[in-house]
């Protein structure tokens, strides 16, 4: 099933209602697309009219749709849309919305003779309960300059500023159960765990993912053409529901998997099977984890067993992945069209031995971490940067206890 007739360009971000009854999709061109699943068509065409104004009085000319996400866990109606260096905030609730409740200026101003500001990347929502209960609406966002800001999803206002990338950071997510850690990466091949929170914005570790690597394995992978011999960038980052399991797409074709030991994020596993960039990833219940890449294959991962699932092939480059059960899984490429994926079909369909047009199974999926905490890097401070308000203040019992954690590591070896 394909949703088309909505977009005349690449689509590059999806996002899906906790319900799964309304759909959006983003393009090259800045349209966004409301969809109504069930009944698979399109609903509203939601672009910024131009002469928009931002909050701040200046003229806004917003961009290409980099990354969407619904706030219904606490503003149901509400979608936010990074848009070039903006992040635009829409009430869908109405019939046909004509304009955004905000334009948010998110990105850095470049330091470019062209000008400009740095383009948006990633946009994650905080959407635990417990800040659901107490009224906290943050949202984040990663951009072309290395930073990590917050904002206030009601007003749109810089909650914080975080310098967290010495190169484009191309993803960010709350940490499922951890509300002050937010997790982060980039360019710079860097996976980065930080208490935005703190006073001091600790960055609580970094994983170098160059040295995470088991080199050995990396070859042997490589060989058998199961990953690029290319830099380990970071493009994208998903966790699952519970926070036991974060996982990052790699530009050499892997995942990498960091499970929660405890209390804390530490490297577990290296997923091989793509043959070219991970594009994109998405959670599944029952700690199913699917992969997208540039080699047009997704693969779906068991990530608590060593079966590593199926992989089915696509028409396309993956551009984006969303759903909320395996039955229904949205698909976005190159193309203008969405596409709709039951995986539990496709995974009967690629164990036939009469359908030779799918890859077959790969059974590729290696501990290489084991727990030891290769490639973490401990930070005693990072520095926030850019003159960004504060609105949280920490209590002297909720700093100690997070400062308590790093010194509990640091004594383990780890500082996570």
């Amino acid at each position: 099933m394909t949703l088309s007739d909505g977009h005349n360009a690449s689509i590059n971000a999806l996002a899906l209602t906790d319900d799964g009854r309304q759909l959006a999709s983003g393009c090259d061109e800045g349209v966004v697309c409301l969809w109504d699943s069930e009944l698979r068509r399109l609903r509203a065409r939601l672009r910024c009219p131009p002469g928009l104004t931002d909050i701040g009085g200046a003229a806004s000319s917003v961009g290409a749709v980099s990354a969407l996400a619904f706030a219904d866990a606490w503003q149901p109606g509400r979608l936010y849309a990074a848009q070039g260096s903006h992040l635009v905030a829409w009430d869908i609730r109405a019939i046909r919305p004509r304009e955004p409740l905000f334009v948010v200026p998110a990105g850095q101003p470049a330091a470019t003779q062209a000008g400009g500001s740095d383009e948006v990347n990633g946009l994650a929502l905080l959407t635990s309960p417990t800040s659901a209960a107490a009224g906290e609406r943050r949202l984040a966002t990663a951009d072309d300059g290395g930073w990590i800001r917050v904002f206030d999803g009601e007003t749109g206002e810089l909650v914080r500023s975080l310098r967290k990338h010495d190169n484009i950071a191309s993803a960010v997510l709350f940490r499922p159960g951890k509300d002050w850690q937010l997790i982060s990466g980039g360019m710079d091949c860097r996976l980065v765990v930080t208490d935005w929170k703190g006073r001091r914005g600790h960055a609580l570790n970094i994983f170098d993912i160059d040295e995470i690597l088991d080199a050995e394995l990396c070859s042997d992978a490589a060989a058998a053409g199961q990953v690029q011999a290319s830099q380990p960038l970071i493009h994208c980052l998903a966790a699952t529901p519970d926070g036991l399991y974060a996982a990052a797409g790699l530009e050499n074709g892997s995942v990498e998997l960091f499970s929660a030991g405890g209390r804390h994020l530490q490297h577990a596993e290296s997923l091989y099977g793509h043959t070219a960039a991970v594009s994109a990833l998405l959670c599944l219940p029952g700690h199913l984890l699917l992969s997208g890449g540039n080699d047009c294959d997704c693969f779906l991962w068991n990530l608590d067993s060593d079966w590593s699932g199926g992989s089915f092939a696509h028409s396309d480059k993956v551009n984006a992945l969303c759903g909320v059960a395996p039955d229904r899984v949205y698909l976005a490429d190159s193309g203008p069209a969405v596409h709709c994926c039951d995986l539990n079909v496709a995974q009967l369909a690629a164990q036939q031995p009469q359908a030779p047009q799918l890859p077959p199974l790969h059974h590729y999926h290696r501990v290489v971490g084991g727990g030891g905490g290769g490639g973490v890097v401990a930070v005693a401070e990072a520095s926030i940067q850019g003159g960004a308000p504060e609105d949280v203040e920490d209590t002297d019992e909720e700093e100690d206890d997070r400062e308590d954690e790093e010194q509990d590591d640091v004594g383990s070896g780890l500082r996570i």
